[in-house]
């Protein structure tokens, strides 16, 4: 669908159809063959209108345009482009499933569904340097900005009209608002939805139950349905990529214990993938996405042969499990609309057909609760991922934000909630999905989520009554994980960033007003021992750079072989075919090897706190917070009534009822001073530290020393300076 539409001022109306599939403006062009003799206006529409009266629904589209009457004509998502004699419309449906594009060139004005499309006709793009922002550092595009400059996409609900009187975009109307939901409507919609997924579980069909349980928040709400339903059976299997140790494993591990569930198994990942082209894929990768996303994001080092919807890994999330089609995406729709999927049918559906039919019904019943339709294009955005239009939802209007709430924003929760804006908080939903009625649970950490600050007041304001929201640091604080590597990054996701290292210098010379240069150089020298959020930015500067070499070749055959025959001779010849799965296993048991002991120590205690008893006993404790410019707590120890095991002290002391973090404690007689993990806990203005047993004959291991951070002494305890 590609149309050319004239710039503003319009200062003809004549027509004039060059080849099939291809509208053109002409300025002075003779009217050859006026579009009005074949039909009256013709129109291209992407969707599935519900009449199969094609002219009566094209009559509609023109004689009541407008976003809420013409969705009403359609089953799902829609675009359209129509043009007569008069007018030319082209619009997105409030479900954004279907895009939209439009370029602005000096002869005139481009639109299509595609962004190759627009550069079929006119100069060459260039990069806007906005994307080159928002590529490097969130690996995505937000609302209505794409990769180049001068094109735009339509926000969902958006439509442009262009008439004699010129150009002219229209956002939904706010009149079509309804009235407010109260806060107990509210609060039964929660436990509704609440109680449908759990009914979904129970309504399986009798098979085995597989599901992954990572450790953040979208598995773990999965993980209490299927609990709450009773289908943790002895045949139900819950488990997790990552490595022995890793936070993910930990976080798990604790969840399934605590639950009394012994179907845990743990999946190590493939380090490399045997037979993975890097260079194909990335050519394919980029000319899929059409230079919207990172690499980072579409890169597919094993394929998943479940039924799924690829997310981002810092939050896009839309993963379907085996014999449930309802995936986190799907769980956080039905959170605000009345719609139970039947699970019966996962394996007999197309996964974006449920997407689709899940985003409309949800997009209707926010309207319901009092969403406007000119807040909806802000809370909403579907991203091309691949060609099979597999999509990806985030907050659009929140530029600071990590986390990317499927269907969620801050401005939409506080309009259905009608709660002020300073304490709404996304994760109200995620909470009443995951809140239990086993205390323990909700105390486990997650292996590097937190709840937010926000949170507690959010749940305050709409009257909750279930379980408190407490703040626990994840397991990620734990010194036991390095600060050169993390387990999270793939072998072949690092071999991705040696093969794309040139190009991401690229992208830095060429925009070093948007990158910080030296920020960006000391990432690319230290990609070795990378996180997961660094490499998002790394592969989006990738990504800028070849779209900035190569051009539009990047939508043709052409060019995407000149690009996998440039990226060819630098990939390395034997990096991959020659490792094996042996290989993978050896490199990760010593990873394992290297932190086991460590972490093993600290799961031996029943708290987090963990010290050393000195070679003479502490006169002097002082716990700071984690900057160490504030003492919490300091005490004096009479060593002659306290035992090596466990200290007491009285005295006043202000926190929640448990906390976690980081703290410092040194003795000032010994200015000895350790940076430990701590859980302090409060009772009756009493304070307990629990210190593990200590004796000259059983000095501490030099791993505990290096996890403490402790000088060596001759009988194995802390030396005085």
């Amino acid at each position: 669908m590609l149309d050319f539409l004239p710039p503003k001022p319009v200062h003809s109306h004549r027509w004039l159809r060059e080849k099939a599939g291809i509208l053109s403006w002409s300025w002075d062009a003779p009217l050859d063959r006026p579009l009005e003799q074949s039909a009256h206006h013709a129109i291209q529409i992407c969707g599935r209108p519900r009449s199969g009266d094609k002219q009566a629904d094209e009559t509609a589209l023109h004689s009541h345009f407008s976003s809420k009457k013409t969705a009403a004509a359609f089953d799902g998502g829609f675009s359209f482009v129509s043009v007569n004699s008069d007018n030319v419309w082209f619009a997105r449906g409030l479900s954004g499933q279907f895009p939209v594009y439009w370029r602005e060139i000096e002869s005139g004005i481009l639109i299509s569904n595609r962004i190759s499309l627009l550069f079929s006709i006119g100069p060459d793009p260039k990069i806007d340097q906005r994307a080159v922002a928002w590529l490097a550092g969130r690996g995505y595009l937000p609302a209505e900005f794409t990769t180049y400059q001068d094109v735009n996409r339509l926000m969902p609900g958006q439509s442009v009209h262009v008439s004699k009187g010129g150009f002219h975009v229209t956002r939904p109307a706010i009149s079509d608002m309804v009235n407010p939901v109260t806060t107990d409507q509210v609060l039964d919609l929660l436990m509704t939805a609440r109680s449908n997924h759990i009914r979904d579980f129970e309504t399986l069909p009798d098979a085995a139950l597989e599901f992954s349980l990572s450790g953040g928040k979208d598995s773990r709400a999965i993980f209490e349905m299927a609990r709450k339903s009773g289908r943790l059976d002895d045949r139900a299997t819950a488990y997790t990529s990552g490595e022995l140790y890793s936070p993910e494993v930990l976080s798990a591990q604790d969840i399934c214990q605590s639950a009394k569930f012994a179907g845990h198994q743990l999946r190590r990942p493939t380090l490399a993938h045997q037979t993975l082209n890097l260079p194909s894929l990335i050519a394919n990768t980029i000319e899929a996405s059409e230079g919207m996303l990172s690499l980072f994001d579409t890169m597919r080092i094993v394929v998943n042969k479940r039924v799924a919807i690829g997310g981002h890994q810092n939050g896009l999330r839309g993963t379907f499990f085996n014999g449930l089609k309802v995936g986190s995406a799907g769980v956080a729709a039905a959170m605000v609309e009345h719609y139970t999927p039947d699970p019966s049918n996962v394996l007999t559906h197309n996964a974006l057909d449920e997407a689709r039919v899940c985003f409309s019904r949800s997009m209707r019943h926010l309207q319901s609760l009092g969403v406007s339709e000119d807040k909806l294009p802000l809370a909403f955005m579907w991203f091309v991922r691949t060609h099979g239009w597999v999509s990806v939802t985030s907050n659009t209007n929140t530029c600071v934000s990590n986390e990317m709430h499927p269907l969620l924003d801050f401005d939409l929760i506080s309009l259905a909630l009608r709660m002020p804006h300073h304490l709404v908080d996304a994760e109200v939903i995620h909470f009443a999905l995951t809140a239990s009625d086993d205390a323990k649970l909700q105390t486990i950490p997650f292996a590097q989520q937190s709840w937010t600050e926000r949170l507690p007041d959010a749940l305050r304001q709409i009257g909750w009554r279930g379980p408190k929201a407490e703040r626990i640091a994840p397991y990620e604080y734990l010194p036991v994980f390095p600060n050169g590597g993390h387990p999270f990054v793939t072998n072949a996701k690092l071999q991705l960033l040696d093969l794309l290292e040139p190009w991401m210098r690229i992208a830095v010379e060429a925009f070093p007003d948007v990158v910080k240069t030296d920020d960006a150089m000391s990432r690319i020298s230290q990609r070795k021992s990378t996180t997961s959020l660094k490499m998002i930015g790394l592969l989006g500067l990738a990504t800028i750079g070849l779209i900035s070499q190569f051009g539009r070749d990047i939508f043709r055959a052409s060019g995407r072989k000149k690009i996998v025959e440039t990226l060819r001779p630098a990939a390395p010849a034997t990096t991959i075919k020659t490792r094996t799965i042996e290989d993978d296993d050896k490199i990760i048991d010593a990873y394992e090897t290297s932190i086991g002991s460590l972490v093993r120590e600290l799961q031996k205690r029943h708290s987090t706190f963990v010290s050393a008893a000195p070679a003479k006993p502490w006169r002097h404790i002082e716990i700071s917070n984690r900057s160490g410019r504030k003492v919490l707590w300091s005490v004096e120890i009479d060593d002659t009534k306290t035992s090596p095991r466990e200290l007491e002290a009285s005295g006043t002391f202000t926190l929640g009822v448990r906390t976690y973090g980081k703290a410092q404690l040194f003795a000032k007689d010994t200015n000895q001073e350790i940076t430990v993990p701590f859980e302090l806990r409060e009772s009756d203005s009493t304070i307990s530290l629990i210190i593990p047993p200590y004796s000259a004959s059983k000095p501490l291991s030099s791993a505990l020393k290096r996890l403490l951070r402790l000088p060596t002494s001759v009988d194995g305890g802390p030396s005085a300076k």
